[in-house]
């Protein structure tokens, strides 16, 4: 089991997994937020593993709006940017 805090696309989990397969075989990948971006399909496709998470990003948002810890304004400009496509990383 892997345990890291967050997940947006897979590249880091690959690689940590990547350096552990010598000693161990990951199957499972544990994170507290998921920013919902494609990590998990990723992780799934490129390396065969489960993915368990405590929260998705736009429910983690929704709990601080209901809690007000967030304006209504701020909570839609973070969905607006979880739904927007993230940009390809230069290599």
């Amino acid at each position: 089991l892997l345990i890291d805090d967050l997940i947006t696309r897979a590249t880091s989990k690959i690689e940590a997994i990547d350096v552990l397969e010598p000693w161990w075989v990951v199957s499972d990948v544990l994170v507290f937020l998921d920013h919902e971006q494609g990590g998990p399909e990723e992780l799934a496709t490129q390396r065969q593993c489960n993915l368990h998470t405590v929260c998705g990003a736009k429910e983690f948002m929704r709990t601080l709006l209901d809690r007000g810890c967030i304006t209504e304004s701020q909570y839609h400009e973070a969905i607006a940017e979880l739904n927007a496509p993230i940009a390809a990383v230069a290599a």
